[in-house]
């Protein structure tokens, strides 16, 4: 097929790591192929990233439904803190729609919330791990941490200030 140079450039531009883009081209020039043997298809660079942008997304809720709950060993300390189950079930809940909500950020967001929050690195270990300048990943790092508090419905103080200082104007 001569769109798969194209497929795959489209997948790795939207994030996706080389295997996984490799394994969605597959998966969508094996669906075209199905699709073409019924039917031809007249726009089929159309057709095909409407195809590529649906694997993404079904390849993203795949993921995201894998919930890392850790080691045996956390689930024991978990019991033994004698903590209702509810509780255990409502952080499990949180964590679920805190991963839900940092694969909304865009990729280059995504992987430096991820590298510091979740691996623990230093703001200049990331910056020396993508590339970047410190400053760059700092910028990154405070834009996501704002877009997560939009998604929350939590406003910063600097949001809350400024619509005070507007509410004290149009009075």
């Amino acid at each position: 097929m001569d769109h798969l140079p194209y497929l795959y450039a489209f997948m790795r531009a939207r994030g996706m790591t080389r295997d996984t883009a490799e394994d969605l081209v597959s998966t969508v020039a094996e669906r075209y192929a199905r699709r073409s043997q019924e039917s031809p298809v007249e726009r089929v660079q159309g057709y095909l990233t409407v195809m590529a942008r649906n694997a993404i997304i079904d390849h993203q809720r795949r993921h995201h439904r894998e919930v890392p709950f850790g080691e045996l060993q956390d689930l024991d300390q978990i019991l033994e803190a004698a903590q209702p189950a509810d509780h255990v079930v409502a952080d499990s809940f949180a964590a679920q729609e805190l991963l839900l909500k940092i694969s909304s950020l865009p990729p280059r967001m995504q992987t430096v919330i991820k590298l510091i929050y979740f691996d623990g690195l230093s703001t200049p270990e990331v910056a020396d791990k993508l590339g970047m300048a410190p400053g760059t990943v700092r910028r990154y790092a405070g834009r996501a941490v704002l877009r997560l508090r939009e998604l929350y419905g939590q406003a910063s103080a600097r949001d809350a200030e400024a619509a005070a200082a507007i509410g004290r104007v149009a009075r």
